[in-house]
């Protein structure tokens, strides 16, 4: 076990140095996460870790830490209803984590938005983490940064962001929140005062901002105590809802690109379907990784289970199941659309080759039109260059003029026809006239 934050640092910082050619686990890919780490920073995100544990009347809620109201409970609430506690600095957290722990407590903690050396340095050494999770979490793509951001960061304060639009009226639905739908959850939602109102609106609208705030609400902890899939079941859920909701928008994408195919575009590209195509084999890639998950064959959420009664057995069971169900309608959906994807780009290219085709053909007549007009002046050419235009007519010889037209003309007609009939009718010709052998069927 690492006890302080400094070994954890050094033990990263000691793997990073392992080349390939000195051991079979080499650890040059983590010289970023330590470099990382060896940054001092003073920069701590408000509310950073979000602590949901069971609550409990004779624990109070320590000064420093951000207890949730009740207004965002949309679960029955006769359970237990958990706590969710907000820490903008480490040590507490920590405290936090040791006092759960002490009275065997379930516990589930969210790092929110960007991380900061310190917390990943202390929470890293008292859980234990393996650095390939900061380091997979640090790689920092495109969307890995936006989902942080979105995550951490109140887009309604401060500067506007660019693909923001300036209408404050227009913010919420650009930020496009993760709509989920539970059975008869809007029957079991709490009344808001009116006082209540005004405050809501300077909260953050992102979902992954508000999600562990409210998490736990409706968990039976003394069912989460002892199976992890239960304590983990909201992520689950939100996870499927935010995969279909993606879906959902990547679908009405593919539409619009593959009806616009209809209206004869006169440079249709590949270019949009095959951004949609890469992000829909991201989607089949998760999908098919949640199914593994929530497959009650594998029993990989199972692992670790303690003894449980046959209810609770038999709800977790059912629970899972269904969770498998959602996972194994977002792998078809995504499958669907990746075919989608394929047709439309199999149409583009069809007609691609269509109008290469009909480019193709439109050259062969222009061709054809030209080689007409040579077969007219090749008979007047070669008479000019035969006679060299040596005619008394033009005074550079003795031979009139009218031979050039004599011989002319009758040359033009045998290339015309020559031109006009075909190979075959040719061979056919030549037989009547005794120029060529029969051929052997």
């Amino acid at each position: 076990m690492l006890g302080t934050a400094e070994e954890y640092v050094k033990a990263i910082a000691h793997h990073s140095q392992q080349s390939s050619a000195e051991t079979l686990y080499p650890g040059e890919i983590y010289e970023t996460l330590k470099r990382f780490l060896e940054h001092k920073s003073s920069d701590e995100s408000s509310n950073f870790a979000w602590l949901v544990s069971p609550s409990s009347s004779s624990q109070q809620t320590p000064s420093d830490k951000q207890s949730l109201s009740d207004k965002h409970s949309m679960f029955d609430t006769t359970r237990n209803p958990g706590r969710s506690e907000g820490f903008s600095e480490p040590d507490p957290c920590v405290e936090a984590l040791k006092s759960n722990i002490e009275i065997s407590h379930p516990q589930v903690l969210f790092l929110r938005g960007h991380p900061s050396p310190n917390w990943i340095s202390k929470i890293g050494a008292f859980c234990y983490a393996d650095p390939e999770l900061f380091r997979w979490f640090l790689r920092y793509r495109s969307e890995q940064a936006i989902a942080c951001t979105d995550a951490g960061h109140n887009f309604t304060q401060g500067p506007p962001l660019p693909w923001l639009r300036d209408e404050p009226q227009g913010l919420p639905v650009t930020l496009l929140p993760i709509i989920q739908y539970k059975t008869r959850c809007a029957l079991k939602s709490r009344s808001i005062n009116d006082s209540d109102t005004g405050s809501a609106k300077e909260r953050n609208t992102q979902s992954l901002a508000i999600f562990p705030e409210g998490y736990g609400r409706g968990l039976d902890w003394s069912l989460a105590k002892s199976d992890r899939f239960h304590i983990l079941s909201d992520v689950f859920r939100l996870a499927a809802f935010s995969q279909k909701q993606l879906l959902n928008v990547m679908k009405e994408k593919i539409l619009n690109e593959t009806d616009r195919l209809s209206l004869s575009d006169e440079n249709p590209t590949l270019t949009n379907l095959l951004y949609f195509r890469n992000i829909l084999q991201d989607q089949l890639s998760t999908a098919s990784y949640m199914l593994q998950l929530t497959d009650d064959q594998t029993c990989i959420l199972q692992n670790g289970r303690r003894s449980i009664s046959t209810d609770q057995k038999s709800m977790t069971d059912c629970s899972l199941a269904e969770m498998h169900s959602i996972f194994q309608d977002l792998h078809s959906q995504a499958e669907l659309l990746y075919e989608k994807c394929n047709q439309g780009m199999t149409v583009i290219s069809n007609k691609s080759m269509l109008a290469e085709s009909q480019r193709a053909i439109q050259q062969a007549k222009l061709v054809t039109k030209l080689t007409i007009v040579a077969f007219v002046y090749l008979p007047f050419t070669f008479t000019a260059g035969f006679f060299g235009m040596n005619f008394r007519e033009l005074g550079n010889g003795s031979i009139s003029l009218w031979i050039f037209f004599a011989v002319s003309l009758p040359l033009m007609f045998i290339t015309m026809a020559v031109f006009i009939l075909d190979e075959r009718k040719m061979k056919s010709f030549l037989r009547i006239l005794g120029f060529a052998e029969e051929e052997d069927t």
